[in-house]
């Protein structure tokens, strides 16, 4: 079963806190820092890269990345 990362909304990032370690962690690159005005870079995800490995779920300090099998994600 193949799955993918989730991140939510306890991202770091999206508090306004500068936070690039689930970037720093992808082995594959899959994770981009978008950039944005007022606020640090929000990461964003290339679903065609990823592979779904979660080397990127354990480094990230909110707890805020998740991987959910790739059919729920889908669903959704």
């Amino acid at each position: 079963m193949e799955h993918r990362i989730v991140i939510d909304n306890d991202c770091l990032a999206r508090a306004g806190i500068t936070c690039m370690a689930c970037r720093d962690a992808c082995p594959e690159a899959a994770i981009a820092m978008r950039p944005r005005i007022g606020g640090p870079f929000l990461p964003v995800l290339d679903e065609d890269i990823c592979t779904g490995c979660g080397a990127c779920v354990a480094p990230c300090p909110g707890q805020a990345i998740s991987l959910a099998p790739l059919e729920v994600l889908h669903e959704a």
